[in-house]
This record gives C-alpha cells, structure tokens and sequence, in this order.
C-alpha cells in the first residue's frame, strides 16, 4: 500500500463466492397481518409509546409462521437511523418475543392444573369452595380479584369452571399442595424458562424458586408458592415460551423444538445443503386423560358466557382454545401498582391444532385488546384470502 492508499503490489487473491442461503418458515402476508394489528391493538390500549410482542407456530412441527415486536424499525434505513434507534427509550431494537421476559400471570394456571391432576391432589371432579380470601396462611391472605372488586366469589367450582372464570382462589389452594418443586419440574417440560431451541438469541427467563430467590439476596416465604401458581411471585417468560408451551398443551404433551429456519441451500437455491426436521424434545409428557381435562378447560375459557374469552372468540367460526392473563406491575422504584401487563396464549382449531400463539403486551390494561390480536392471526391464517397483497 502506497503512502497515498493506492496499491502497489498484489500478493494474493481469492475469487469471491456467494455464501448460502437460508430459507425461513414465515408466512410473509401472516407476518405482515401480525405486525398491523399488534401496532393497532397496542396503540390503541396504551399509546405509540406502547411495546409488546407476538409469535404464532406450527404445533405439530415447531415451525414459526410469523413474529413480530412493536416498537420495530425498518431495515431500509437501519444504518443512518442507528443512532437514533439505540438511543430511543422505547427500545425498538430489543426483540420482546425472544428477549423480553414477563410474568405470565394466569395463562401459567393451565400448568397449575396439568401439576394439580398429574399429581393426584386433585381430579377433575374435585371442587374447592370459594371464600373470597385465602386465609391458609396467617401473615398472607390474598383474595380472588373478584372478591377484591365486588364482594363476590365463584362459590365452588372444579378445574375446569375455575380455568374458565380464571379463579385465582382455586389455584392457590392447587398451588400450595402440589408445592414449588413440583411446579417448576411440569414448567420445565412444558419449555417455560427453558431455551426453546430457535436458531436466533432468546432469553430462558425463569421459575419461581427458593435457591433463586437466595441467590438474589431475598427470603422465600411460604406463601410465595401459591402466587407462583397463578404466574406471579418470581416467574418470568418469553413470549416465544408461551406460544410453545400452548403447542404442547395443544400436542398432548409433545414439546417440539420452536425453529424459524426452514432449509439452507447453496446460492443458487437450488441445491439443499441442510432442512430442518420437527424435533422432538419431550415426548408424552403427561398422562393423556389429564390433557384432555386441561384442553377442555381452556376451550371452555371461551365457550362459557362466564369464560374470560368468551367475550371475544365465543362466536369465531374457529374452535379456540386460549387462556388469559393480566400480570400486575410496578411503578419504577416504587410499591405502587402499574397498569397490567397483558398475556395470552391460544391455539386452533381445538380438535385438530394447526397454529398456536403467545402474545404480551406491556401494561395493556385489558385482555381484549391481545384477543384481538389473536385474532387477526387468525383470520389470516385460516383466511389468507382476506389479507391484503404483499407489495
């Protein structure tokens, strides 16, 4: 190299060759419906300012047809907004799906209820009653939000009632006879804070725990287990965790590694160099009776006028099956509430499972607002006819 930058002499050269070519599992036009209606739905519960995430997959092979974080940037001019884009405080770069972990809130109940059956402390026939508040423990003694606002209780009712109203009191008392243990051991093979095998960088989230909670400094208390149960206390997941975990459910317990990568082939795209196959990381997990009794329950979540998503899939042309969740947060450095954030897990069609969703949205405030993003995932899946055209 000559003093000015020129070159002077040619040591060596290689002829450059175009790399592979990856080929994805998404659906672009279901990609692009996912992405309109999360940023609609979002803005229309919080603001501009709001953030959440989605993902839909195949249950029965892993694969991912869409995913979509909000806020998103566009790649097109990734380069002169980078400034601007690492520097914004809505964090349009973080990838909320695969790296933003949340407390579940009560789409973890259908897990409480696969522990509660496989483990024998309940049966589907057995009915706890009610009270309002849960005074088995001295110093805490929650109370069933509907007792919190009203004065009133769901009175007594079996799993698949109180998977259906969401009622809280039903699973503390679940919670805390099935233990933490043993509910972190079902999470665990259900995918929730554990990897699930993408091929890009996610974050395993975790389980309420006794170790974990020493670990950072604090002291588990007995009643801690019963908020674990309802997907509170130290529980954190991934929005792509709670769409696997829906996939199991609706697989009768088969976990399958989440992949967005269909096949590489060279660059002429015509020669396969590796595909990816379904792969199966737990396999009949549960007893099949007990996912039955949980399935239904989650389908009764939206066929029972008293379900909580009866409201908003109770006359879809599709068979749902879904479960709903508002976990509580906090005002920073402070003791005060936030508004909820809102999750939301749901698979179709409920007899024969063909795609399945996770969704959160950071302080949502109310649980019709993810409905209707599921269900504009929906539409496009089962209706791609209705979408508009890729430009």
């Amino acid at each position: 190299m000559s003093g000015d930058g020129g070159v002077t002499e040619i040591l060596q050269s290689q002829k450059v060759e175009p790399g592979n070519f990856a080929r994805l599992t998404l659906d672009l036009e279901l990609q692009q419906a996912m992405e309109k209606s999360l940023r609609e739905n979002i803005t229309a519960a919080v603001s501009r300012s709001g953030a959440g995430g989605a993902i839909a997959i195949v249950p029965g092979t892993g694969e991912v047809l869409a995913l979509a974080s909000y806020p998103n940037y566009d790649p097109a001019t990734f380069d002169e907004d980078y400034e601007t884009l690492v520097q914004a405080k809505s964090k349009p770069l973080f990838n909320r799906v695969l790296s933003g972990t949340y407390s579940p809130g009560s789409t973890f109940k259908p897990l409480t209820a696969i522990a509660g059956l496989e483990t024998g402390v309940i049966q589907p026939d057995t009915y706890i009653t009610d009270k309002g508040k849960y005074t088995y423990f001295k110093s805490y003694q929650p109370t069933c939000l509907i007792y919190s606002s009203s004065g009133a209780t769901h009175g007594t009712i079996e799993v698949s009632e109180a998977l259906g109203v969401s009622c809280n009191y039903f699973f503390y008392e679940v919670g805390r006879l099935v233990g933490i243990d043993k509910l972190d051991e079902y999470a665990a093979e259900y995918g929730l804070g554990e990897s699930t095998g993408i091929e890009l960088p996610e974050s395993k989230g975790l389980m309420a725990s006794p170790k974990h909670r020493e670990e950072t400094g604090g002291t588990w208390y007995p009643g801690d287990v019963i908020q674990a149960a309802i997907g509170q206390s130290d529980n954190l997941i991934t929005p792509v965790q709670l769409a696997t975990y829906a996939a199991t459910i609706a697989n009768n317990g088969t976990r399958l590694r989440t992949h967005v990568v269909d096949k590489i082939t060279d660059y002429s795209r015509q020669t396969v160099l590796e595909e990816t196959k379904p792969e199966v990381v737990e396999e009949n997990i549960f007893d099949q009776e007990v996912l039955e009794t949980v399935k239904g329950a989650m389908r009764n979540v939206v066929t029972s006028p008293s379900g909580t998503g009866y409201y908003s899939y109770g006359s879809y042309e599709i068979p749902i099956a879904a479960k709903t969740g508002t976990a509580q947060t906090y005002l920073p450095n402070s003791n005060e509430y936030d508004v909820d954030n809102i999750t939301l897990i749901a698979y179709a069609p409920y007899d024969d499972p063909q795609i399945a969703i996770g969704i959160i949205m950071e302080h949502g405030g109310k649980s019709v607002y993810a409905a209707n993003v599921a269900k504009a995932i929906m539409d496009g899946y089962f209706h791609p006819e209705t979408m508009p055209e890729v430009e």
